[in-house]
């Protein structure tokens, strides 16, 4: 009978095994699954921060156009009218 016992522990231990082994490729596909949606969430955040980012430095760089523009255009206007002030 411990024959038996012993045989029927194995085959079950064998059977665990097995279902342990048929389960992994399912845990690592979770778990890549998992890997790759954090990687996509730190990438989204790290697009919108540089959107951002563009966003300030593009409102900057058309400030800084905007007023080198009125200075030229106002130092260009003061050139025309400088000889017909004389």
């Amino acid at each position: 009978m411990s024959e038996t016992l012993e045989e029927y522990r194995r085959k079950l231990q064998t059977e665990v095994d097995a279902f342990a082994l048929e389960g992994q490729p399912h845990l690592r596909a979770g778990q890549l699954h998992a890997f790759h949606f954090g990687r996509f969430l730190g990438r989204m955040e790290n697009a919108q921060e540089s959107f951002w980012l563009r966003v300030r430095w593009l409102l900057l760089g058309a400030a800084v156009g905007v007023a080198l523009a009125a200075g030229c255009l106002q130092i260009f206007l003061a050139a025309r009218l400088l000889p017909f002030t004389r």
